[in-house]
């Protein structure tokens, strides 16, 4: 069989490559294992998305307590006063109200973005004595380094909430008295 010339004399090649009408199997397997490994990267970068996100939350939602309660002080010369720890869970009272007296600055009290059951054992708990007072995320933190918020690996805002006399995954917001308890 004689095989015409064509333009630029590719006529032949062509005919092979328009007989070719799928994929290899090797062709498939590389597509679907760099699918799997773009797969395997988003899911690790979700998941380290959501711890942070919701440590973000409790750094806040601290932030929004703390505002709360020296509001409080402001128009009543001292802090809610709570004898022992209370909070919405399980060890500490499960009582969605832990903060007496600032419902006009906070209609709901926040609970944990992930622990939002009465029934666990991470919360926020608050604590008071009318002169000072603490305001925990109760061992919920999930993105900070080695289980210590004060770790140089945290972002400012995580070390910013550290508890400097407990090393634990715990945030904090304080009046500089209750910084021992």
């Amino acid at each position: 069989m004689k095989q015409r010339a064509g333009v630029f004399g590719l006529t032949g090649r062509m005919d092979k490559m328009q007989d070719r009408k799928g994929f290899t199997i090797v062709e498939l397997l590389i597509v679907i294992v760099v699918i799997a490994i773009l797969a395997a990267i988003t899911i690790v970068a979700y998941n380290g998305i959501q711890l942070r996100t919701r440590d973000t939350i409790r750094i806040n939602d601290l932030k929004s307590i703390q505002k709360a309660v020296e509001l409080y002080k402001a128009e009543n010369g001292q802090y809610p006063i709570v004898g022992s720890w209370t909070g919405y869970c399980v060890n500490y009272g499960s009582t969605a109200t832990y903060i007496p007296g600032i419902s006009s600055y906070f209609p709901t009290q926040p609970i944990d973005p992930r622990w939002k059951n009465s029934s666990d054992n991470k919360c926020y708990i608050y604590r008071s004595n009318g002169t000072d007072y603490m305001a925990l995320a109760w061992g919920s933190a999930e993105s900070i380094c080695s289980g210590d918020p004060g770790n140089a690996c945290n972002s400012a805002d995580i070390r910013a909430m550290d508890r400097p006399s407990y090393n634990e995954a715990t945030f904090a917001v304080y009046s500089p008295g209750a910084s021992t308890w």
